[in-house]
């Protein structure tokens, strides 16, 4: 499978696209090595992270390795691919619900898809 993909699809957005980043292409390790990463530039501590299905979930596996378990730190939201942020309020508010000393959730993705 390839990373970069030139096919019409519509994107879970629905924007209609011309090309495709497939982040199912990554292995593990590939994604351990994205958290890494984003680890050496995020120095806030978080209490876990929670994807954005599909594609967030591997992202936020491999970045829960740092996460701090405190439940009074943030919420850290990840996506493989950010289009449009469509998604992002829905996650944005489950979490809130049941995270009740989070004062503050971030977004982080691997790559920025918008036209």
């Amino acid at each position: 499978m390839d990373l970069f993909q030139e096919q019409d699809f519509i994107s879970h957005a629905g924007i209609p696209m011309t090309w495709k980043i497939e982040m199912d292409a990554l292995t593990d390790a590939e994604w351990a090595a994205c958290a890494k990463m984003v680890m050496e530039y995020q120095n806030r501590p978080f209490y876990k992270a929670v994807g954005i299905p599909r594609g967030g979930v591997k992202f936020a596996d491999a970045l829960n390795k740092y996460a701090s378990g405190d439940p009074k730190d943030e919420v850290m939201v990840v996506d493989d691919v950010y289009t449009t942020g469509t998604s992002f309020p829905r996650i944005y508010c489950r979490e809130l619900s049941y995270v009740d000393n989070a004062t503050r959730v971030s977004l982080v993705c691997v790559c920025s898809q918008t036209k």
